[in-house]
């Protein structure tokens, strides 16, 4: 596949809360007023516009490991300060002299630790976003976007005119790809201006209104680029798609 892409930072938050699942993104009623938006920007066009909405793109398990480490490391220093000492114990020839802390209990604590900071982790993912570096955020959202192109049969358009809508909630970027009939057509520039639109109506706490100029805006596109012909299909369902 020959595609254009394009990527945008927008915000993850909805009304100051952490979503558990891509579906809270967006209520029943504006999913319906948006696949309304859909099938009114694909008229005139022989592009197929979906939009797609993912909790996260990546599980990051370096990120994941590396606050274990950390967090175990912590557990194991905060203990040893405490409790760490010699104890002397009766002996037949005079003491002996015993560690409080021994090793199977120093390892014991720090696989604690460990344990308990990749959980940490697992269960509340903006706590790996310090360790996870700008490259490997970029390349998870590209390629999960790639496997939507593919997932939900916008490569399979007749005419290899699809265009994925794809954002990303937990990395905050939204990815435009098209097919290569339309990243013959379409430029960069005009791709960043639609990812514009969502990013800045998330900024402003009005993701449903970024997300429909989008969608409008994108069939504007497609309408001056690729012209529907007389016998044109609806190839693809005016759906908005969500991954969890």
């Amino acid at each position: 596949m020959e595609a254009a892409a394009s990527a945008a930072v927008v915000v993850l938050a909805v009304h100051g809360e952490q979503m558990k699942h891509a579906k809270d993104f967006l209520t029943s009623e504006e999913q319906a007023e948006l696949r309304d938006a859909i099938k009114e920007a694909e008229q005139g066009t022989s592009g197929e516009i979906v939009p797609v909405i993912a909790i996260t793109s990546g599980r990051y398990d370096r990120a994941e490991d590396i606050l274990g480490l950390l967090a175990g490391s912590l557990l194991l220093s905060i203990v040893w300060g405490i409790f760490q000492g010699v104890n002397a114990l009766p002996a037949e020839w005079g003491p002996d002299y015993q560690l409080r802390i021994n090793l199977p209990l120093t390892i014991g604590l720090f696989l604690f630790g460990f344990a308990g900071g990749a959980l940490a982790a697992t269960l509340h993912p903006p706590l790996c976003k310090i360790f996870i570096r700008k490259r490997e955020i970029n390349e998870e959202v590209h390629r999960r976007a790639a496997e939507a192109f593919y997932r939900f049969g916008i490569a399979n358009t007749i005419g290899k005119t699809g265009v994925l809508i794809y954002i990303s909630l937990f990395e905050r970027r939204v990815v435009v790809l098209g097919d290569s009939v339309v990243a013959e057509k379409v430029s960069q520039d005009e791709w960043k201006n639609i990812c514009a639109d969502i990013s800045e109506g998330i900024k402003s706490g009005k993701a449903f209104s970024g997300i429909k100029k989008a969608i409008i805006d994108c069939g504007g596109l497609l309408k001056k680029h690729l012209p529907a012909p007389e016998s044109d299909l609806n190839q693809l369902k005016d759906e908005i798609h969500f991954i969890e």
